[in-house]
């Protein structure tokens, strides 16, 4: 079952291109359509609508761009007036990228801790529903994760025998950092991770260790910022620096509680209990075993770092840790093969034991790929064990597998329907104007509607313009105050009323 393995890579990719697709049906967040997709339509057809945060350049275009070549592409061959192709092609980009994810998941468990138990981070990552239903989606935070992974599967972490050697040293590090610079240039916030990570692995290096990896640091991170500096210039159109916009706005200004303010122990206490559900019992099993054996614990105090760090931004969500996916992933993994012993060796015989209830000697580890010995080993053994090895698997599999359903079928799918019924009923001629009356980003955008045709939605921009609520509070004189008919509206203003449209869509999108 080793990831490593193409034809398996393979069937990883299609699963995961299922789920892509999928999840396109139902709409989880608005920044999986507004902060990407909708972008990138705007870069390349000049028909979109870009959000307050990117007329004040708070975003980087880092992201946007990769789907942006990907409407380019489909333009350029002349395909882009085949809607299926337009609106599904972005989500090949979003399997591959949580393909990638899981590949790297293994690659940082098997470094850690040896491929059996690596085996077990394959199968978490695939079962969980945060993966299924939220992560394979179009969100920054995703490529983010995916770039922190591949990170980590290469960190000089403390412990690994293979880094003691100068040249796997020098070659490991220098790609660490590579996936660290990408990873922020993509979310300059996951610097936060990386931080941690450097102050974490220079504790106990010699010094000519510490210099060697500050070193290879500053020689990725010149040309890293230089190049994001060129990306933000052919988005915006200036030289612009989106990073200390957002510092201003989040944590100088803090408008970001203008979309919701949490506690500061939200991450903790909401964040983690959502994005690991069941898997937290078995997080601390491996916690407590890693500490009884005298493994390195940097990957947690990386994770609990960055998870303090995050909190004193007031505005939190728990796709934020997206990136520290991983690192529960390689704890539970410890924890479930310490408990439960190796998995099966294939995928069918893994499927075998889930339906019949055959399982394998625990002791059969049949691990000659080990980069590290598993110090604290499996201690449990598969017999002695209170649950075995099926009836663990059938639990992640039933409390996983119904939340996924939910969050790809049943999550809002409305609001993408009503896109799909605007689409055609715009190719039969029949619409020439949409509006929203409901809560702003509600629906996808122009990326689901390649018509060029005007829309318009009720606005919620900090800190003033806030449409959205003025409906809410008074819908008749809202409408009566700012939409106007076609005939009068040759001189109005835009930016303060709407013209009358063909279709207008009001609260009640479920009904769609």
């Amino acid at each position: 079952m080793a990831i490593s393995n193409l034809k398996f890579f393979g069937l990883l990719f299609a699963f995961r291109l299922f789920n892509a697709i999928l999840a396109k049906g139902t709409y989880m967040d608005p920044d999986e359509t507004w902060q990407s997709l909708e972008v990138a339509h705007y870069l390349v057809f000049n028909a979109g609508f870009l959000t307050w945060e990117w007329r004040h350049h708070l975003r980087e275009y880092s992201y946007p761009l990769i789907f942006a070549l990907v409407y380019k592409t489909i333009y350029i061959l002349g395909l882009d007036d085949i809607n299926v192709i337009l609106v599904y092609s972005p989500y090949v980009v979003v399997a591959l990228i949580s393909t990638l994810f899981d590949h790297y998941n293994y690659r940082f468990i098997e470094t850690y801790y040896g491929n059996s138990v690596a085996k077990w981070g394959v199968l978490l990552s695939a079962t969980s529903w945060i993966m299924f239903g939220h992560f394979s989606r179009p969100l920054s935070n995703s490529i983010e994760a995916m770039l922190v992974t591949a990170g980590f599967s290469h960190w000089p972490w403390k412990g690994i025998k293979k880094y003691a050697r100068d040249n796997e040293f020098k070659k490991h590090s220098l790609l660490a950092l590579s996936f660290a610079a990408l990873s922020c240039i993509f979310r300059p916030t996951s610097g936060v991770i990386w931080i941690s990570a450097v102050i974490l692995t220079l504790h106990g290096l010699p010094m000519y260790r510490k210099i060697e990896l500050c070193l290879y640091g500053t020689i990725v991170m010149i040309p890293a910022v230089a190049v994001m500096m060129v990306i933000n210039r052919i988005g915006y159109g200036s030289w612009s620096i989106p990073l200390y916009n957002f510092y201003r706005f989040n944590l100088s200004e803090d408008l970001g509680s203008w979309f919701g303010e949490s506690i500061p122990i939200f991450h903790f206490i909401a964040s983690i209990p959502i994005i690991f559900t069941i898997l937290l019992p078995a997080i601390f099993y491996g916690i407590a075993n890693a500490t009884k054996a005298k493994d390195s614990l940097d990957p947690l105090w990386v994770g609990i770092a960055t998870t303090i760090i995050y909190s004193f931004s007031t505005h939190k969500e728990y796709r934020f840790l997206f990136p520290i996916l991983s690192l529960g992933y390689l704890y539970a993994s410890k924890g479930l093969f310490d408990y439960s012993g190796p998995l099966p060796s294939s995928p069918l015989e893994l499927v075998k034991t889930l339906l019949s209830g055959s399982e394998q000697n625990s002791k059969k580890t049949g691990n000659n790929n080990n980069k590290k010995k598993l110090q604290s080993g499996n201690k449990t053994k598969n017999s002695e064990a209170k649950f075995s090895l099926r009836t663990i698997l059938l639990f992640i599999v039933c409390v996983n597998v119904p939340i996924s359903l939910y969050t790809t079928l049943l999550q809002q799918p409305g609001v993408v329907k009503v896109m799909s019924y605007l689409n055609a009923e715009g190719l039969k001629g029949k619409v020439s104007g949409v509006g929203f009356l409901m809560p702003c980003h509600s629906t996808p955008f122009y990326s689901h509607f390649h018509h060029d045709l005007p829309m318009w939605q009720l606005s919620c921009e900090p800190p003033l313009k806030w449409e959205a609520q003025e409906f809410e509070n008074n819908p008749t004189e809202f409408i009566e105050k700012y939409l106007v008919d076609k005939e009068n509206g040759k001189e109005f203003d835009p930016t303060m009323y709407h013209l009358w449209p063909s279709h207008l869509q009001p609260i009640g999108i479920d009904q769609c």
